[in-house]
C-alpha cells in the first residue's frame, strides 16, 4: 500500500513538470510508430511495437494533460516562455499526426479494406477493385479489394 501511494505521489508531482521528459516521450512514441509501420511484414514484432507505440503515446498525452492542468491552476499562468514551449509541443504533435496519416492515404492497399469495408473501387487504392467475393446466389455480401 505504501509503495502504491509513493508511486502515485511521484507521478502527481513529476508528470508534466519536465519539458525534457515530455520531448523524450514524444520522440519515443514517434520512433515506436515508425517501427510499427516498418515491421508490417512481421506480425508478431509489429504487434509488440504497436503496443509500445500506444503506451508511449498514452504517456505523452498524460504528460501534456498534466502540464496543461498544472498551468491552468497556477495563478501567473504560462507566461511567454511557457506559451512558446507549449506551442512548439503542440506543433510537434500536429506534425506527428500528419506524418502518421500520410502512409494511410498515400499507400492504401488491400489490407486497408477487408470483407465489407469497401463500397466502391476508390476505397481500395491503386491496382485493386471492390468485388463481392461470396459465391454467386449465396445471398451473402462480402465486398473485398481484389487485384484488378
Amino acid at each position: 500500500m505504501i509503495l502504491k501511494s509513493t508511486l502515485a505521489l511521484f507521478y502527481v508531482r513529476n508528470l508534466g513538470a519536465c519539458s525534457r521528459c515530455m520531448k523524450l516521450t514524444l520522440a519515443v512514441a514517434m520512433v515506436c510508430w515508425g517501427v510499427t509501420v516498418s515491421l508490417k511484414a512481421m506480425p508478431v514484432l509489429s504487434t509488440l511495437a504497436l503496443l509500445g507505440a500506444i503506451a508511449a503515446t498514452g504517456l505523452w498525452i498524460a504528460h501534456v494533460t498534466a502540464f496543461a492542468s498544472r498551468m491552468m491552476t497556477v495563478d501567473e499562468g504560462l507566461g511567454d516562455e511557457g506559451r512558446r514551449s507549449m506551442l512548439r509541443l503542440s506543433g510537434a504533435a500536429v506534425a506527428v499526426g500528419v506524418a502518421a496519416s500520410i502512409p494511410v492515404v498515400a499507400w492504401s492497399n488491400k489490407a486497408l479494406a477487408f470483407c465489407g469495408q469497401c463500397t466502391k473501387n476508390a476505397d481500395c487504392g491503386h491496382g485493386f477493385v471492390c468485388r463481392n467475393t461470396e459465391a454467386v446466389n449465396s445471398g451473402k455480401v462480402c465486398n473485398e479489394c481484389v487485384s484488378a
